[in-house]
């Protein structure tokens, strides 16, 4: 007692011990978002030019002329216009192909990039847009661009390269003579 010495049983229980190791932030790689053409064209605009500009999800972002896009709409205003001439001959035998093909060429427009509203304003004006607007799917920065002004791109060509940067990958490199002292689920600071 006057040496103020203390007996505990032995037990097995991990000792703290502080590994400092070195790393970098990245991207989180599932959040990276490529942007490509919907439709084969010229990229006559592009709203975002640089690396590292900040967008918001919906921005447009490029605008492409197409003249395939432009044969699209025509093929829906025919078809329109064929529905409209069945209607009133009242032939109703090829009333029913006529709509499909309506459906058919739609549904074209819509895989072709063009969005609803847009689709939906042609049908009521009649008025054929030569270019189409490509639009930002998510918010982020932009990592690359991977085409400029003037260009022609083939539909599915990689425009952009976005990264959503509200959520983080810290990489830490670990020298094989401290992983002994890591564990799954370990909490980590870093500065």
């Amino acid at each position: 007692a006057l040496m103020q010495v203390q007996v505990h049983p032995v037990e097995r229980r991990a000792i703290p011990v502080a590994v400092r190791v070195f790393g970098r932030l990245s991207y989180d790689e599932t959040r990276l978002r490529t942007i490509a053409a919907w439709s084969a064209g010229r990229l006559d605009k592009l709203h975002v030019d640089y690396t590292g500009e900040s967008v918001e999800a919906g921005q447009p972002i490029a605008e492409i002329y197409s003249p395939q896009l432009i044969a699209a709409q025509e093929e829906l205003l025919q078809a329109m216009a064929s529905v409209r001439e069945m209607e009133q001959q009242r032939r109703s035998n090829i009333l029913d192909a006529a709509r499909s093909t309506v459906d058919a060429a739609r549904e074209r427009l819509e895989l072709l990039g063009l969005p609803q509203s847009v689709i939906t304003a042609l049908e009521a004006t009649g008025k054929v847009q030569d270019h189409v607007e490509v639009f930002a799917p998510v918010s982020g920065i932009v990592l690359e661009r991977l085409a400029t002004h003037g260009d022609y791109v083939d539909v599915g060509q990689p425009i952009y390269r976005l990264a959503d940067l509200s959520h983080l990958w810290v990489q830490l490199d670990v020298y094989e003579v401290d992983l002994p002292r890591l564990r799954l689920r370990q909490t980590v600071r870093f500065t």
